[in-house]
């Protein structure tokens, strides 16, 4: 390599030009980015990875380590001609990048030839300060609002999901009984974090953490971070029988919603082809226009209560040869009563609700086997073709990830920074956590000693701003704040249209007046503005004329999902289990 004239003033050798190939390449190699990624990267910054080198002072060994370099990351892709000239060595990291074609080995020969570069060059290699990265797995409430509060922090966020969008879970079996439609209770997660330049959203699917390399896996494709918030929340727990998944399906995703629908309204289509039949077997008949809800949390309830008013009002008058009134929506709870987390007082005036509408409610009743005909009770079985799985949850698999010590549902057991003990660099929020914290009411007013959080929304949200304050207090150089604690805000059920529960700790709500509490807590927390107008203008709709509009279905809504554990559902899937008031 020619050494530079030192008089040549900007000109720049060909290995310091090298040196930044490198350095630009291994960079984007360890954040997994694509080729549009780095080119955003040049438009914003106006260039790549810049390293000064005091080039008069370089010797013939620094100047050799350059060009072995260069060599290391020809000789790490033997797809492609290894005597590529140095003007062909970005293009083809480019190249190799937009593929996906570096692998982990790969990597981590490209980082290793690095390290020995920098320890050559020594101090005539000046770096920047690295800005850290924070990776955050799950687009649920507590995923969301971490990455909200980390936006003009300095910091990079990597926001992984499976699912391209952030669901607002408590209103999901209105889009399973007809009253909305998936698409305003879900928001895109690029859409919603579009005016912060600082984040960067994944789609794709965890398969685990590296602990020790600092990396989030995601098949044979790795992550790197420096500090990790695993928000990937909790799913169903059918209590070793994965076998009833099939016929008695779970509300936790847009997806779920929309087949569930499918199946209620397909119900009610094959109920009236029998009934056209003359010969049609009345057992049969009466199968199809049964529906049974297993769990009666706030998801069962609601969910009773809305089926129950989808047949008595919505499609009445929609059929010639059945009458939808006829229809029996059953809900079975194992425990002593329903809305086990609430006041006993509002739960009671919530069963009676359910009975008006026409919902029979038996407690201590469990259910013992789940069949496509028929679900067994307590040694009967009771002909029933739909049946919906609204009891149990269990966390995902992050404390397996990890190897951290967790709890009966398989939560992770977090500090009072809500880190996993020994790791300050890793955080576990939401469904997948499990908190020990004091507690406030709606007054912040002091109330208990520390007791384990509910896995619900409220809780996770509150999770995610404590984290990002903690981030952002850290890199400042400032003292970490105090323990979390939680602002409880109050427990809510919806038990058909215009009546709900609401336990606010300082006072009980009920009928209309707490109904209308639910409505704007839930219009409040809606993402976007135009979800928030639909979905008011729906209600008030649905509200005056009975009406559903969201009623249509495919035979691929009928096709049960494939049986699966999500790596990260998003938080608040515990929603099933109590269903959190939000101010």
């Amino acid at each position: 390599m020619t050494t530079p004239d030192a008089k040549s003033g900007s000109r720049r050798s060909r290995s310091e030009e090298s040196l930044e190939t490198l350095l630009g390449i291994v960079a984007q190699a360890q954040d997994g980015a694509r080729l549009e990624d780095r080119k955003r990267a040049e438009e914003n910054e106006g260039g790549g990875v810049h390293l000064p080198i005091d080039r008069a002072a370089l010797t013939a060994e620094q100047r050799h380590a350059l060009e072995a370099a260069l060599a290391s990351l020809r000789a790490s892709a033997d797809r492609e001609p290894a005597a590529a000239g140095d003007a062909e060595v970005e293009r083809l990291g480019r190249k190799w990048l937009a593929e996906g074609r570096l692998t982990r080995d790969e990597t981590a020969r490209l980082e290793e030839s690095l390290q020995s570069l920098r320890a050559m060059l020594g101090e005539h290699v000046r770096l920047e300060d690295a800005v850290p990265h924070v990776v955050i797995v799950g687009s649920g409430f507590g995923g969301l609002y971490a990455a909200r509060d980390l936006a003009d922090a300095p910091v990079r966020v990597t926001v992984i999901d499976r699912h391209n969008y952030h669901l607002f879970r408590p209103m999901l079996y209105q889009v399973a009984t007809g009253l909305l439609s998936s698409e305003e209770v879900a928001a895109p997660i690029r859409s919603v974090l579009r005016g912060q330049k600082n984040v960067d959203v994944l789609l794709g699917e965890v398969t685990g953490v590296d602990a020790a390399r600092k990396r989030v896996l995601m098949g044979r494709e790795s992550v790197p971070y420096d500090i990790l918030i695993l928000a990937t929340g909790i799913h169903y727990n059918y209590f070793g029988h994965d076998d009833w998944r099939e016929v008695a399906p779970s509300l936790s995703t847009a997806e779920d919603a929309a087949h569930i629908r499918g199946r209620i309204l397909n119900a009610f289509e094959v109920a009236e082809r029998l009934a056209a039949d003359a010969g049609a077997d009345p057992e049969a008949l009466e199968g199809w226009l049964t529906f049974a809800l297993v769990g009666a949390g706030p998801t069962g309830v609601e969910m009773a209560g809305s089926i129950a008013e989808l047949a008595r009002t919505s499609l009445a008058g929609d059929f010639r040869h059945i009458d939808p009134k006829r229809a029996r929506i059953l809900l079975f709870e194992a425990g002593p009563r329903i809305l086990g987390a609430f006041p006993e007082g509002l739960a009671g005036k919530a069963r009676r609700r359910l009975e008006q509408l026409g919902v029979t409610v038996r407690t201590g009743a469990r259910v013992e086997a789940v069949a496509p005909d028929g679900v067994t009770v307590d040694g009967r079985k009771i002909p029933c073709r739909t049946v919906i799985w609204a009891a149990g949850v269990t966390a995902s698999s992050a404390g397996k990830w990890l190897g951290a010590a967790v709890d009966g549902s398989g939560r992770v057991k977090v500090g009072a920074d809500l880190s996993v003990p020994g790791r300050p660099d890793l955080f576990v929020i939401g469904d997948t956590a499990a908190v020990v914290a004091p507690w406030r009411n709606l007054l912040g007013v002091p109330m208990d000693s520390p007791k384990p959080l509910p896995g619900v929304a409220q809780p996770a949200m509150q999770e995610g701003i404590y984290v990002a304050s903690l981030i952002r207090r850290r890199l400042r150089g400032l003292p970490a704040p105090g323990r979390f604690s939680y602002r409880d805000k109050g427990d809510m059920a919806i038990v058909g249209q215009g009546f709900a529960v609401a336990d606010l700790k300082v006072a009980h709500l009920w009928g209309l007046f707490a109904w209308l509490l639910w409505l704007g807590v839930h219009i409040f927390y809606l993402v976007g503005f135009a979800n928030r107008l639909l979905v008011m203008t729906k209600w008030a709709f649905a509200f005056f004329v009975n009406h559903r509009e969201a009623r249509a279905f495919t035979p691929e809504a009928e096709e049960a999902p494939a049986p699966r554990e999500p790596a990260q559902a998003t938080e608040s899937v515990m929603s099933d289990a109590l269903n959190q008031v939000q101010p």
